[in-house]
């Protein structure tokens, strides 16, 4: 093995060595690092090209919160930095969105009242349902809920890219004080793959079959840059280099179909990160990759939303993923945000029943030999829901009242939907 200590270092390149998200800026002159004593090892944000791997002069150590334990990893506590942007919120009040005293310093994309529906024979499918949000410059939303719940759609309906017959029917959706929902094919169309970029679950959503990769990265960067094709092939190296491509000057060569489905979503993902957009919406992008390749990946994508400011909203099931990844977290089910706040609130404190089914479904929680938890039921019919709270056919703690449709209550960095809130701290 070579001599480079950072190299020889036993600690492995896991996901859970990726730094939590309040101190990914802990190197900047206004930011004080926390240091509390705690378990985990985990790297520092060094430069573009350090890597995964931990070195020595990086690493800190960060406390654990009790929550970790439903996790199969151990995490770091998000613990908030009142101080930095990102945990002074500029949400809407009431049954919108949260406020707090303090707005955010640069709101990105501030979404309000998104409605997205599908007609069908038997009536509307309201898909998406009075969705607000806002999200700021290099910050992370992690978008959670079950098969159904409107993710994916609300990031389609952000990206213009929803299919007929699908359509938003109400709301606004500001991308830097510009409302996307006015905007012509060819409007967005400049935008996307430069200011806004999508990885989807599936790359050949994104790779034409037919094409070598060299001519498709290439055509990314040159239809919204003015650059060379040389220089255009060696930013498209590059990026397949970040994503972990071995030998990514031959496999520009290449066609998608010689690729392994995990190879695929890599090269998808390096598109995505080519023009170094503003706002990344991304559809669960590791779901094919190993955990090792998935470590990267978030590596590379922690260090784009701390150098450049990259917005990122993350789609996805897995909690343990958003947790050391997300700022904040918005729970979904059936078309409508039912839980919003700081990631630490949310997880460690579940308001809303439906929140704490999911986490309390996380295999760990479990005891060995016991049955595992599940929440009772199947997510209803968006054609068919019932009033009020559509959760209230699966809760236990069910009554007369949830048949009215609650608003979004709460205080400071954590809200949610729910006229009887849990109140058991997870641990």
């Amino acid at each position: 093995m070579s001599g480079d200590p950072a190299l020889a270092d036993p600690v492995p390149p896991s996901a859970a060595q990726l730094p939590a998200a309040p101190d990914r800026h802990r190197h900047r002159p206004d930011r004080a690092g926390d240091r509390a004593g705690g378990n985990p090892v985990l790297p520092g944000v060094g430069r573009s090209g350090d890597g995964t791997v931990a070195r020595h002069a990086d690493r800190q150590r960060l406390s654990i919160h009790a929550v970790r334990q439903i996790l199969d990893e151990l995490l770091p506590r998000r613990g908030p930095a009142h101080h930095h942007r990102r945990h002074q919120s500029g949400r809407r009040p009431s049954s919108r969105c949260p406020e707090s005293e303090e707005p955010l310093v640069s709101v990105l994309l501030d979404v309000r009242g998104l409605k997205t529906t599908f007609p069908v024979g038997a009536g509307q499918i309201k898909a998406v349902n009075d969705v607000s949000f806002t999200l700021g410059r290099g910050e992370v939303l992690g978008l959670v809920g079950e098969s159904g719940s409107g993710k994916s759609v609300t990031g389609f309906s952000i990206m213009g890219l929803l299919e007929p017959p699908g359509r938003i029917t109400g709301g606004q959706i500001l991308f830097d004080g510009t409302d996307l929902t006015k905007l012509g094919q060819e409007e967005m169309r400049r935008l996307r793959g430069r200011r806004i970029a999508m990885i989807f679950q599936d790359p050949m959503m994104t790779l034409n079959p037919v094409l070598r990769i060299d001519t498709q990265m290439i055509e990314a960067v040159t239809a919204h840059r003015p650059v060379s094709k040389a220089e255009a092939r060696a930013l498209a190296r590059d990026a397949l280099g970040q994503v972990g491509i071995p030998s990514p000057e031959e496999r520009l060569n290449a066609y998608p179909h010689q690729f392994s489905g995990g190879m695929r979503q890599r090269v998808a993902i390096a598109i995505a990160l080519l023009n170094k957009p503003d706002l990344i919406v991304a559809d669960e992008p590791t779901t094919a990759l190993d955990v090792t390749i998935q470590a990267q990946i978030l590596a590379e994508v922690q260090k784009l939303t701390a150098e450049q400011g990259t917005a990122l909203i993350w789609i996805t099931h897995d909690l343990s993923v958003v947790s050391r990844l997300a700022d904040r977290i918005a729970v979904m089910y059936a078309g409508r945000i039912v839980e919003y706040g700081d990631v630490a609130e949310v997880i460690g404190k579940p308001h809303h029943h439906y929140t704490a089914g999911l986490i309390g479904s996380v295999p760990s929680r479990n005891r060995r030999g016991s049955r595992l938890a599940q929440i009772p039921g199947m997510t209803p019919s968006l054609l068919t829901l019932p009033d009020g709270c559509a959760f209230r056919t699966r809760c236990a703690r069910a009554d007369g009242d949830c048949a009215v449709m609650p608003e979004l209550t709460g205080q400071g960095a954590h809200w949610h939907r729910c006229v009887h809130p849990n109140t058991q701290v997870l641990a």
